[in-house]
């Protein structure tokens, strides 16, 4: 497996998906981010039954390892939820579990925080689409570590 798959994740659902990548890692190793890990370039890309966006997102990975360890407890208990919000809430994402493993996936996105187009955007899945996320999720938490970066 390349670098490049490896700093990426999909959320695949019924009728769409969520896909983030990592396109560049400012200060890695050595200089973390005062939101955990360090600063991402990202590109992440949005189709919601007909809807489709591509955008560019500033996230830290330690934003993707919260929400990584979040998404790992929901997926364990089949309850609960898993959030991704970046640090400028121009991306929030929520995936929602019931008791009987139905997934719904909620966000809204704006590439530009100040900017007035938003795609509000929601997708119906269950656990079973949640086993490779959660593997590429734990190949970027691998690479760049939690909250405090790599040691």
């Amino acid at each position: 497996m390349d670098k490049d798959s490896k700093n990426q994740f999909t959320l695949i659902a019924e009728n769409g998906h969520f896909s983030l990548k990592i396109t560049e890692v400012f200060g890695f190793p050595k200089s973390t981010s005062h939101w955990g890990g360090y600063d991402t370039h990202s590109v992440i890309d949005i189709r919601s039954s007909n809807y489709l966006v591509r955008g560019s997102l500033f996230i830290s990975t330690g934003e993707l390892y919260t929400f990584y360890e979040q998404l790992k407890k929901c997926f364990a208990t089949l309850v609960g939820s898993a959030k991704l919000i970046s640090s400028e809430d121009n991306l929030r994402l929520e995936v929602i579990f019931d008791e009987v493993g139905h997934v719904t996936t909620k966000g809204a996105y704006k590439e530009q925080h100040y900017d007035g187009n938003e795609l509000l955007f929601e997708m119906t899945s269950d656990q079973t689409y949640l086993s490779q996320t959660l593997i590429d999720l734990k190949n970027i938490v691998d690479i760049y570590g939690n909250m405090e970066g790599v040691r």
